[in-house]
């Protein structure tokens, strides 16, 4: 039997709330999400990351659809922030110059 606590509504937007008012989002929803406070990011990277382990981890799952809390979502956002004098790659980027895995069992071509 269910109690008050775990009973979920939609509010006017569609996202999920509970009654703790902490509105659980969908990985769609998340990317407009962090795009309307400041994070910029499209719904196709946000579902990027998230496979491959770099997104945020879900809160809650409905089926297998992944649910993300909107201050996990900022909390996440702001980790990945870095400041203004950094840029993504300085000089060469990590892992330049070596051979790739795939590179190993193609045969050698010489000039």
């Amino acid at each position: 039997m269910c109690s008050t606590t775990d009973i979920a509504t939609h509010d006017e937007s569609n996202s999920l709330m509970t009654e703790s008012n902490h509105r659980y989002l969908t990985r769609e929803q998340s990317a407009e999400f962090l795009t309307d406070n400041g994070f910029p990011i499209t719904h196709r990277y946000f579902v990027t990351l998230c496979t491959r382990g770099d997104g945020p981890d879900p809160d809650r799952w409905w089926g297998r659809r992944a649910l993300y809390s909107e201050p996990r979502l900022l909390e996440w956002a702001e980790a990945r922030v870095r400041p203004g004098h950094e840029r993504p790659f300085e000089g060469k980027r990590p892992g330049a110059g070596r051979p790739h895995k795939s590179d190993e069992n193609r045969p050698n071509r010489a000039a």
